[in-house]
């Protein structure tokens, strides 16, 4: 979306970078929308990567060029508003009646051309390029180092999370429906469990359905049902255990919706709830309905984090820790900011969130109770809307 290209490269200056090399899929997807991320409804750029990198080149001030292979052209041409599109030589052959241009025969060397020419446009005479040091090669960091020696190379991660982190209006229509979609599949899920089905069975269901209603992809799809893989926040779904009387059932779904997430966590219990899963979630349920009036324009992501934490650990376990109670969302399962004691940034409006307190009892099962949350200009708006109580079921 080019409003977010816009965001960009105004944090871009504020960084001093001259030029920023988008390379991480879920990034390049942010500031192009060519689908090329994991969660895209076919995968086949984000699986062939490495073998064929796709990369935005964004000036601090003009238009932004992709370089991308030939034989991604027409998906690109088909999503992305960016028209300066520079091909290297594929591996795989398309007949086209109008002969493609090709600006090299390489990745590296399409790549190195489009930089080049960027930086004379308009950067310093010993500009910064800014990379993405959690995702660049180093294959291709060596080669662009050897190209531009004297240039300064700088992580300029934090910069597109900075950017990312606030949502345009049609990112957070897509936020909103994803929840729609989430909230509809979850319901399926809750009426399934009468019939004791398996968790295989289930996290099955619950992709159907989140397909069915529009979503494209999913982030994590937890079904932690029982002793064993309640308290496991990995929990894979075990094939042959049906759910049986007595279980805690953890669901914890991220739905992914043209590309943003919504992340919502909901807790079950099979026809009876324990005593001490009962006690501990009404704790639970305290401290998130205590505090979510804390998520507001101004108040800092880590006043969330501290007030919950200090809330469970005074009146249910003392040794109670979380490394955050929530988290933004977006693009990816995580987005800035971090509801997290060390995180001090001030929430804003435009900003999506999930909102989570869980605990995790081992030998018992999981519990969690977690909702979507948007940050108003003035306020909040929870936008995810499910029953929040345990559900017996």
């Amino acid at each position: 979306m080019k409003q977010n290209m816009q965001r960009l490269q105004k944090l871009m200056n504020d960084a001093d970078l001259d030029i920023l090399i988008v390379s991480a899929p879920e990034n390049v997807f942010y500031v192009s929308g060519v689908p090329t991320s994991f969660t895209n409804a076919n995968r086949l750029l984000f699986c062939s990567r490495r073998n064929s990198p796709l990369m935005c080149v964004v000036p601090s001030e003009g238009e932004p060029a992709l370089v991308l292979s030939a034989a991604a052209l027409d998906v690109t041409t088909r999503n992305s508003w960016i028209r300066d599109l520079r091909l290297y030589a594929t591996g795989t052959y398309i007949w086209r009646e109008k002969k493609v241009e090709l600006e090299a025969n390489t990745f590296l060397d399409a790549l190195r051309k489009v930089v080049s020419e960027k930086l004379r446009r308009g950067a310093s005479a010993s500009a910064r390029i800014g990379i993405e040091f959690n995702d660049f090669s180093t294959v291709n960091y060596e080669a662009m180092k050897k190209a531009f020696p004297k240039e300064r190379f700088v992580d300029a991660n934090e910069t597109l999370m900075l950017s990312r982190m606030i949502k345009n209006q049609e990112e957070i229509a897509r936020f909103k429906r994803a929840n729609q979609i989430l909230c509809k599949a979850i319901g399926v899920v809750e009426n399934a469990l009468k019939d004791r089905p398996t968790e295989a069975e289930l996290d099955t269901l619950l992709k159907y359905t989140m397909l069915k209603e529009g979503a494209e992809s999913w982030q994590q799809t937890t079904i932690a049902a029982g002793r064993v893989s309640g308290p496991d926040i990995y929990n894979q779904p075990v094939p042959k255990r049906k759910i049986k009387t007595g279980d805690l059932i953890r669901l914890d779904v991220g739905c992914v919706y043209k590309g943003y997430t919504a992340d919502l966590s909901r807790t079950f219990a099979v026809e009876r709830v324990h005593p001490r899963a009962a006690k501990t979630y009404n704790v639970l349920r305290e401290a998130f309905e205590e505090y979510i009036d804390l998520l507001e324009p101004g108040r800092k992501a880590s006043a969330v984090n501290v007030a919950v934490v200090d809330y469970v650990r005074e009146h249910l376990d003392k040794e109670y820790y979380r490394g955050n109670v929530g988290h933004g969302v977006g693009v990816e399962l995580y987005d800035k900011p971090l509801l997290g004691a060390e995180d001090h940034t001030p929430l804003q409006g435009g900003m999506t969130l999930s909102y989570e307190v869980p605990y995790h009892i081992s030998g018992l099962g999981g519990l969690n109770i977690e909702d979507s949350v948007l940050i108003t200009k003035s306020s909040r708006q929870v936008v995810s809307k499910y029953e929040r109580d345990i559900i017996v079921v």
